[in-house]
């Protein structure tokens, strides 16, 4: 029954129910080439991008990244980058690529920290290395 009668309130509203179920709305849309390739996007665009502001000093800001799928050396497959915004500077600690959260932070303590302290800002990618546990 495409039709019903609803009462909103005292005054009577002429409804239309469509009978086309979300199942078949799929499956039309997933059949049609023009549908597919326009298909409108599920999120917000995202703003563009912003400038990071100038460190007040020297590792006050760094990024940390990997560099994997190396050729093994003596057990390590990977190297950490750790990178100063300000000078450039960069530290490269030799890992595995299997590393996790907790052993990310022990070898930024022993290798970069130690040095320069603990920075005000850290940039990172979300790879699956800094967010497991950390």
């Amino acid at each position: 029954m495409p039709f019903f009668i609803q009462q909103d309130h005292g005054v009577r509203v002429l409804r239309l129910l469509v009978a086309i179920t979300l199942e078949v709305c799929e499956v039309i849309v997933k059949s049609c080439d023009v549908c597919v390739q326009t298909k409108n996007l599920c999120f917000r665009p995202h703003d563009l991008l912003k400038p990071l502001s100038i460190p007040a000093s020297i590792w006050f800001s760094i990024s940390i990244d990997f560099i994997i799928n190396l050729s093994p050396f003596s057990s390590y497959d990977s190297i950490l980058v750790v990178v100063d915004h300000l000078t450039k500077m960069v530290h490269f600690i030799l890992c595995t690529k299997t590393i996790i959260g907790e052993r990310i932070v022990e070898l930024l303590f022993d290798h970069d920290f130690q040095y320069h302290g603990l920075p005000k800002y850290i940039i990172f990618d979300h790879g699956l290395q800094f967010v497991s546990k950390f």
